[in-house]
């Protein structure tokens, strides 16, 4: 549906298409560093885990591929072992586990995303 809200909360787990559709152009590829798979391939993923209370809301919804989606690190008080995806002023970050800093897909496709013309 093209009318109504954005945000899910905690009435609903999946992503809704016009969710998918926002985070598709904003992202345009899984922002996993290194990653080319395309968000029309993703998975749509909670950057606070649904198991831990996070809600099917934009601001904590990414696109990430079946890999990383599987890969990141939901819990963020286990010991850290591949890292997580965060959402950051600009876009989605991921969190390497060894603490360092920050880093993002600079794959140069992702220049013609929302994010990085708003960012502009």
């Amino acid at each position: 549906p093209i009318s109504g809200g954005v945000n899910m909360y905690r009435e609903e787990r999946f992503a809704t298409w016009k969710q998918r559709m926002l985070l598709a152009a904003e992202t345009i590829l899984c922002p996993h560093p290194g990653c080319t798979t395309p968000a029309s391939q993703c998975q749509v993923h909670h950057l606070i885990a649904w198991e831990q209370g996070g809600e099917t809301n934009i601001e904590n919804l990414s696109m990430a591929c079946a890999v990383h989606n599987a890969r990141n690190d939901d819990d963020p008080n286990a010991p850290p072992r591949n890292g997580r995806l965060e959402r950051r002023p600009g876009g989605v970050v991921h969190l390497p586990p060894d603490g360092g800093p920050p880093r993002t897909n600079i794959h140069p496709i992702r220049q013609l995303s929302a994010m990085a013309l708003i960012n502009r």
